[in-house]
């Protein structure tokens, strides 16, 4: 048994995604590669028929309110977001002369990619209200125009129903989802009657996205970069391509870093990795569950790990329900203390094997495989390794309104001990980072509010660590509502100790991840959720690991550790102490998959987004 400790068959499949590249150096690395990280792509869609010059009670008219919100989005985009502007109804009146033109009146207005802000806040500022509602016509006209591959999403504003069906709107939404189109349709009815509210919902539910009601300015101005940041929450696979074999010859040999890869249902994928003396390997596997996947089986995901006789040295799994967006299998081996009668010393093997789900509608899912190399500590290894968790303290100040990533790759950094508030969907996953250093601690509780939803649902809250790993079984809170509001109990856990590590507890300083998840329901309503977080512990000296000659400090996830001048405080945090060997007094850690580069040889892949099932 791995001196890390097992968690097999645990029954949350929650991934979290993190591990540390270190460099020796007094300050930033000097030469690291910068990412642009990319925000799912969205094309909003925006009701420009005659109806939206009805006027408003507090003054202007619906289109007038329309392009205030719109403003006021396109001004709060982040710099990496891709976004395009879709218009229908704005080129014809609505006679019945003109409805042949008007029920192909859908233009776009603006191309989904990087956003001019100025140019398109002109854009929208020249749209006139004046013809039909071609809604099914101008949702198969946005998907030919998002991208061809991934996750992506139409965020629908309008104040009524198609007036041009067909085709109908909700066969179109359908069709596209039967053929295996990752596209969430989230639609927002400002002023709108049932009838429309009704015709909106099923788009949202046949697509897997979200129904929100606007029933004033005011409110759409306030729910629009809300609808656009769920939109934007999907989980995309990052890290350079690499293909596994299927048997031990011909494996591709994997060095410190993130990798993305793919993986068949019942297929085994084999990987070499020549591990240093002394080293521990840390291995994570994630796969990543499509949105609409099969609710008939349950899939594992097995990690393994061989020495050059293929003598199988230790192997773990992850078992994931179908609503969840990932499952995670994570495996660590140093040859010196785990080997027994295995001979896994500087070469091995390991492998990743998918088994189910039964009947899965989806062949191949995306993985991300993460490997860590931590060196030995020669010396201090710090304070006694401890069990006990930390008890959760209720933070004080003023709630802090947050949005939470779709993956681990774009977890939003919480600062520390504090409430937070976000908005969440049934069906989506939102996830947080912390920073801990060596001796800190981490708990969170979550309410959540599902009053107005007929649903009875769960709620699941997680802490992982940077190397992906479950802080402890119990690392998960589950809390079922059924239209109420409720707090679940806090998750704790241990402090961050390196002699923790024969227990299975945290053990390697970084961010640690805090992971929302709710299963789906019938209803489109989203739900307010307030994290309540304490950060707790007291920070001890870190411990001396080994300098070798061309090696890094500390844990790293990239091949000779070398980063680059582009690196951000936000994705550094210190490590070992060495200056009695003769080095600056701190190394630096540099947070992959958290809106950071990922430096490997064969190129970089980079998305962000909000997951939602």
């Amino acid at each position: 048994m791995s001196k890390w400790g097992k968690h097999r068959g645990a029954p949350i499949g929650v991934g979290l995604l993190c591990a540390a590249l270190a460099a020796v150096g007094a300050g930033p690395p000097a030469s690291a590669q910068e990412t642009t990280e990319q925000l799912a792509p969205v094309m909003v869609t925006l009701d420009a028929s005659g109806s939206m010059a009805q006027a408003m009670p507090e003054g202007g008219t619906r289109m007038d309110s329309a392009k205030t919100a719109l403003t006021g989005l396109v001004d709060g985009l982040d710099a990496e977001a891709r976004l395009g502007l879709q218009v229908y109804g704005s080129q014809t009146g609505e006679s019945p002369e003109e409805k042949a033109a008007g029920c192909e009146d859908i233009v776009t207005a603006e191309p989904v990619g990087p956003v001019d802000k100025q140019a398109l806040s002109q854009t929208i500022d020249g749209i006139e209200p004046s013809g039909y509602t071609p809604i099914g016509a101008a949702l198969r006209a946005a998907a030919d125009e998002l991208p061809d591959e991934g996750p992506r999403a139409v965020v629908l504003i309008s104040d009524g129903i198609d007036t041009c069906a067909p085709p109908d709107p909700c066969e179109v939404a359908e069709e596209l989802d039967a053929e295996g189109v990752e596209l969430s349709v989230h639609a927002v009815g400002f002023q709108v009657d049932d009838e429309a509210r009704s015709q909106l919902t099923c788009l949202a539910d046949a697509t897997g996205g979200s129904y929100t009601d606007a029933t004033d300015a005011g409110e759409l101005e306030e729910q629009l970069p809300q609808v656009v940041n769920r939109a934007q929450r999907t989980y995309e696979a990052q890290g350079t391509p690499i293909t596994g074999t299927e048997d031990f010859p011909g494996a591709p040999a994997i060095t410190a870093g993130q990798y993305v890869d793919t993986i068949d249902a019942g297929q085994t994928k084999y990987y070499s990795l020549s591990v240093p003396e002394g080293y521990t390997a840390h291995v994570a596997a994630t796969a990543i569950i499509p949105g609409d996947e099969s609710d008939a089986g349950v899939p594992r995901l097995y990690t393994r790990l061989f020495d050059p006789a293929r003598k199988n040295c230790d192997e773990t799994f992850d078992i994931a329900a179908m609503w969840q967006a990932h499952l995670t299998s994570t495996i660590s081996w140093n040859a010196e203390e785990n080997a027994g009668s295995c001979a896994a010393k500087d070469e091995l093997y390991f492998s990743v094997e998918r088994e189910g789900p039964d009947d899965t509608k989806f062949w191949t899912y995306d993985m991300e495989l993460m490997v860590t190399l931590e060196p030995p500590v020669d010396g201090d290894t710090g304070p006694a390794a401890n069990s006990t968790f930390v008890p959760f303290e209720e933070p004080s100040g003023p709630e802090q309104g947050v949005t939470g990533g779709g993956s681990f790759n774009d977890a939003v950094e919480l600062p520390g001990s504090g409430v937070y508030t976000d908005e969440m969907a049934l069906g989506e996953m939102a996830t947080y980072k912390v920073e801990l250093d060596w001796g800190e601690s981490l708990a969170v509780q979550t309410n959540v509010d599902s009053r107005g939803i007929d649903d009875v649902i769960t709620v699941d809250t997680s802490l992982r660590s940077s190397l992906r790993k479950r802080t402890s079984e119990s690392a998960t809170s589950e809390l079922t509502l059924h239209d109420e509001q409720n707090s679940g109990d806090p998750v704790e856990m241990t402090r961050v100790l390196y002699n923790n590590r024969e227990d299975g507890y945290p053990a390697v300083a970084g961010w640690y991840y805090i992971t929302l998840e709710s299963d789906p329901g019938e209803s489109n309503e989203t739900m307010p959720v307030r994290l309540s977080v304490s950060k707790g512990g007291e920070a001890v000296e870190a411990p001396d690991y080994v300098s070798a000659e061309g090696l890094p400090e500390g844990p790293v996830t990239e091949s000779g550790g070398k980063q680059g001048a582009g690196a951000q405080r936000d994705d550094v945090v210190r490590t070992a102490r060495v200056e009695e060997k003769g080095l600056p007094a701190w190394g630096w850690i540099l947070i992959a998959g958290a809106g950071a580069a990922v430096l490997t040889g064969g190129g970089l892949l980079a998305f962000r987004g909000r997951t939602h099932r």
